[in-house]
């Protein structure tokens, strides 16, 4: 049977009233809406949004070039595509020599919003998964996907999750040489190091603004990417809702994909621990709402986790779990990667945990050695 080829859609792309143009897919790719059927209620379009919504792709868009086709039906080379032209303009911005820095920071964040649109599991195993080691370029981007799928569920407008996403390609250009020097360093911040961090986000603009950006909501969320409610961040000790909306969306983005992105000293941090430390900071450090819909969206087993079933296997979580508005769910969608016994299959096996045989008992750590093999399940 061939598979049913669909890109995401936007709550934007949907007129409530008027018939549908294409039919429209739930995230399991079940048909939800046929062709000319119509959204007769802003009431049914959100639920609609909550199931998830995906069309199927034209013969036009389907019918791209082999290299960008490649890119896509890999989001481990894509990512790595994003963060490639992302190194040069980091790179170009810290020495002040970055010609077109507002196009070339755009271009990025619309590849990654096309990501995100495509196959949102897919790219967030992409962030769980990371074998990758330059982290000043690592960390943006995974920090810039995570900001663009909570900005799909909150369903704000296109020219804000552009900024959103700049700003979050951009939020450390100000210590740019000093994060990978931390990325290696296991010792105590000296008191150089704690300066130049506390001065980052003012330096950041500083640059950005050189480099001929004059966004003020993007630059506000650079500015304002390490306040935190309770007033206990920095530049300006800021509280509540005197930080900007979107400048809270960064910060809690940037806290979880720090914790779960490796350093050179330690294991990436396990999902469900990093979910702990949002929820356990809601209200505090991040905002509360924010944290309740970001947990949401990434899900307690996220794609890219490595998970035990309950008959012993070690699997990796490919899709998340669908939960509607009645609150019925169906479990995440998990491949086996190793046997009870310790032993690796040759290809990762799908299980159906609805199956208590097969039923998720907990997330266990990755197996970083296997990401070969486990990155083959989002390839179509």
């Amino acid at each position: 049977m061939a598979v049913v080829k669909t890109i995401r859609l936007n709550p934007e792309d949907i007129h409530v009233g008027s018939p549908l143009p294409w039919p429209i897919y739930g995230e399991n790719r079940c048909l939800l809406l046929r062709q000319g059927e119509i959204v007769t209620s802003e009431r049914q379009l959100a639920l609609l949004v909550e199931r998830g919504l995906f069309r199927r792709l034209s013969l036009e868009e389907d019918a791209e070039p082999e290299t960008a086709k490649r890119i896509r039906k890999n989001p481990f080379i894509a990512k790595q595509a994003c963060a490639d032209r992302l190194q040069l303009l980091l790179r170009d911005l810290a020495d002040g020599v970055a010609a077109n820095a507002l196009q070339r920071t755009h271009e990025i964040a619309t590849m990654i919003r096309a990501l995100c649109e495509l196959d949102a599991d897919a790219i967030l195993a992409a962030v769980h998964l990371s074998r990758d080691f330059d982290y000043a370029t690592l960390h943006p981007i995974h920090t810039a996907i995570l900001c663009d799928l909570l900005a799909v569920r909150l369903a704000l407008p296109d020219e804000q999750r552009q900024s959103l996403i700049a700003a979050a390609l951009t939020m450390n250009v100000g210590m740019l040489d000093l994060q990978n020097q931390l990325f290696e360093q296991a010792e105590p911040l000296t008191a150089e190091q704690s300066r130049a961090i506390q001065q980052h986000s003012h330096v950041g603009v500083e640059l950005l603004s050189a480099a001929g950006i004059d966004d003020d909501v993007w630059l506000d969320i650079v500015l304002q990417h390490h306040e935190r409610i309770d007033g206990g961040g920095y530049p300006n000790a800021l509280t509540a809702e005197s930080i900007r909306h979107k400048a809270r969306i960064l910060a809690l983005a940037d806290i979880y994909s720090a914790l779960v992105t490796p350093r050179r000293h330690r294991k990436p941090i396990l999902a469900k621990d990093a979910l702990k430390t949002i929820f356990l900071g809601r209200g505090k450090e991040v905002d509360e709402e924010l944290a309740g819909h970001f947990i949401r969206e990434t899900g307690i087993f996220p794609p890219g986790a490595f998970v035990r079933l309950a008959n012993g296997e070690i699997a990796v979580v490919a899709r998340r779990a669908i939960v509607n508005q009645s609150r019925d769910s169906t479990a995440p969608i998990v491949y086996s990667v190793i046997s009870p016994r310790g032993g690796r299959y040759e290809s990762p096996i799908c299980r159906d945990c609805n199956n208590e045989v097969f039923k998720i008992e907990n997330i266990c750590p990755a197996e970083l050695d296997m990401h070969p093999v486990v990155e083959k399940i989002w390839m179509t």
